[in-house]
């Protein structure tokens, strides 16, 4: 097989290497990623600098991106979410896209543009960046607002929309028109939707099932790009591009318990390759354009700008949504979407665009874009202006929103790991009323729970990605590690309290060891089965010996012990029953303390205080009533029994205290 070009890998580092710096620096300045990869690419196409002078090297790279774009965006379209945008989707959304399209064909066919062509540029100025709209509602906590709720009804209608423009490309490239091909295009369209959702609901999930029953990583993730790619390749059999056929992968998995492993997955290829593809359309822009016909490019702009805006608030309030939410989501979707210039791209193969006129459509774009940011703040005062508001609202007598959505999860209790621990805990919350999620990535385990109606989904918690889409990390109060793999359970705990710091984050471990430290270190607690063995012997013990028949209950604080603990930190126990004064308390033995380097007996540590060490733990081991004979070293965690008053006069005289001598 011979090895790749040297050309395009030296192209792909050039690329990637300015991306970064672009997007890193118009990050810096709250600008969002995609303008950064558009201007990237003008930068190196052969429009721009020409470093990168052959545009063509990386289209095949780059149509693989739409295809994982796409994919991606099927797969947030379920089923279930659908029904629950209600109007907001079908009214809102449908108004939105129909009546941006029927204006922009008015306003062309005045200039004497052929239907077929304004028809295509319909299309274009009728999609919205859901990309660079999403994530600064998300990043202002506007997703579950009333307004939110209406700008992604119109997004996912929109992302809906694209498989049957792509698909009537081909009949307005015609000379004329067609309405009975188009109309048949658009039924073929309905009919390999039809297709997928019975795919969705009867074989996929059967064969994912098999797959997932592996519980690794690798098996699932090639099913899964083996089952996409078949999809696609059969859209492609059919006429259809392997884009779509990426779109209806996405839809067919949507429904599915393992779309949120699925989609977690796949971020690393969706990043790099939508990467490409935003690149490859930058190459397109001509940044001298602007310079040479300002006018055309602002003209652009403004109409899209102004015409969007107009159209969807319009939208809102005849749909009878408050003024302020209706304004709002103008402003939200006014600028022109990523998946415009894929049918873009597909719209100058097919002759239907000049590339003259792509060019002024990509520049003003990529202006609405850039915009988008300061939209959101315009949109929000003008909202406020209640002078405005008020007349709109007694004008198109506005309603609210009566669309029935559930609330969203939020303080609740991620329970990572379905074992008898998960289970139990499950369980406990669900008795207590306590709002909670499960993630497990055994299959069975999953049907089962959620055959009883709990909230439990497919997914590997290690991923970071599948705490955040699955589990809504970024809304939860506290994350329960149940895992069998101390290496996932590091690898959650730590990327969890790395992206959330105010989640609070417990992490069960079998054994004590050097893993407690790591955690702790990262703020984490940690509770370790061995040690909680060890004191329920020790506690069963003494009761045995006459001590008395009461319960305590243990807690550990902020940590656990041994190596996670303050070396200050105590074990704390409930003065209850018969057994009111009696604490167990664990001491990590530093180097000076008096019983560093000497024996347990040597050290006459009991007649000093009276308390006793009953255990003593020494790396990943840990030895119950250990021997007189016993050599402590530094950085062992011995445990004292005894009264409070002597738990505390031992650890006094063990770390050299002022009057803790005898």
């Amino acid at each position: 097989m011979p090895p790749p070009s040297p050309a395009i890998l030296v192209d792909l580092a050039i690329i990637f290497g300015v991306a970064a710096a672009t997007v890193a620096a118009f990050g810096r300045v709250g600008l969002p990623s995609v303008v950064g990869l558009l201007v990237a690419g003008a930068v190196l196409g052969p429009l721009g600098l020409a470093i990168v002078p052959e545009a063509h090297r990386i289209q095949g790279l780059a149509e693989i991106g739409v295809m994982v774009l796409l994919f991606i965006i099927g797969t947030e379209l379920s089923i279930a979410r659908l029904r629950r945008m209600g109007r907001a989707l079908l009214l809102g959304g449908g108004l939105q896209v129909g009546v941006t399209v029927l204006v922009t064909v008015c306003v062309l066919s005045l200039r004497d543009v052929p239907l077929r062509q304004a028809l295509f540029w319909g299309y274009l100025a009728a999609l919205s960046s859901t990309a660079i709209v999403l994530r600064a509602l998300d990043e202002r906590g506007e997703v579950d607002a009333q307004h939110g709720r209406l700008v992604l009804g119109m997004l996912l209608f929109q992302d809906l929309c694209v498989v049957p423009m792509m698909m009537s490309l081909p009949m307005l490239a015609a000379e004329e028109v067609q309405t009975g091909a188009l109309l048949l295009v658009l039924v073929r369209a309905v009919a390999v939707l039809l297709a997928a959702l019975l795919l969705a609901r009867r074989a996929v999930p059967w064969l994912l099932g098999h797959f997932a029953a592996s519980q690794r990583r690798e098996v699932f993730l090639l099913a899964v790009v083996a089952l996409s790619l078949l999809v696609a390749l059969l859209t492609a059999q059919l006429g259809l591009s392997l884009a779509l056929g990426g779109f209806l992968a996405g839809v067919i998995l949507a429904d599915t318990p393992y779309v949120y492993q699925v989609q977690s997955e796949l971020v690393p290829f969706r990043d790099a390759f939508a990467s490409l593809f935003f690149v490859s359309i930058g190459m397109l822009l001509d940044p001298t354009l602007i310079s040479e016909a300002p006018g055309e490019v602002l003209g652009w702009f403004g109409a899209l700008l102004v015409g969007k805006l107009v159209i969807a608030s319009l939208v809102g309030l005849l749909l009878r949504f408050p003024a302020r939410v209706a304004l709002r989501a103008g402003f939200a979707v006014a600028q022109v979407g990523e998946f415009s210039f894929a049918l873009l791209q597909a719209g100058q193969r097919a002759g239907l665009a000049e590339p003259q006129e792509a060019s002024r459509f990509l520049a003003a774009s990529v202006l609405t874009m850039l915009v988008t940011p300061l939209l959101l703040v315009v949109g929000t005062r003008v909202a406020e202006s209640h002078a405005l508001t008020g007349l709109l609202d007694r004008v198109f007598g506005a309603r609210g929103d009566r669309d029935s959505r559930a609330e969203p999860l939020r303080d609740h209790i991620i329970v990572a790991g379905l074992g008898l621990g998960g289970r139990t805990l499950l369980r406990a919350l669900e008795a207590a009323g306590l709002p909670h999620v499960a993630l497990d990535i055994d299959p069975e385990r999953v049907r089962q729970e959620r055959h009883e109606g709990r909230n439990v989904r497919f997914g590997d918690a290690s991923n970071i990605e599948v705490l955040a889409r699955a589990a809504h990390a970024e809304r939860a109060s506290t994350l329960v590690l149940l895992l069998s793999d101390v290496d996932a359970i590091r690898r959650a705990a730590v990327l969890a309290k790395r992206r959330w710091p105010e989640l609070r984050v417990l992490a069960r471990v079998h054994r004590a060891g050097p893993v407690d430290a790591d955690l702790a270190a990262h703020g984490v607690e940690v509770v370790s089965e061995e040690w909680e063995t060890v004191l329920e012997v020790v506690e069963r013990v003494v009761r045995r010996r006459g001590r008395g028949p009461g319960e305590e209950r243990r807690g550990w604080p902020e940590g656990h012990f041994p190596e996670s603990s303050s070396p200050e930190r105590r074990c704390p126990t409930a003065e209850m029953g018969a057994m009111p004064d009696v604490a167990l308390d664990p001491v990590v033995v530093r180097a000076g303390d008096r019983l560093a380097g000497t024996t347990i007996a040597a050290s006459r540590l009991r007649e000093h205080s009276e308390a006793a060490i009953v255990a003593l733990s020494r790396g990943a081991r840990v030895h119950t009533e250990p021997p007189g004979e016993t050599r402590v070293e530094p950085g062992d965690v011995v445990l004292l029994l005894g009264t409070h008053a002597e738990v505390a006069r031992a650890r006094g005289w063990i770390r050299r205290e002022e009057g803790a001598d005898p």
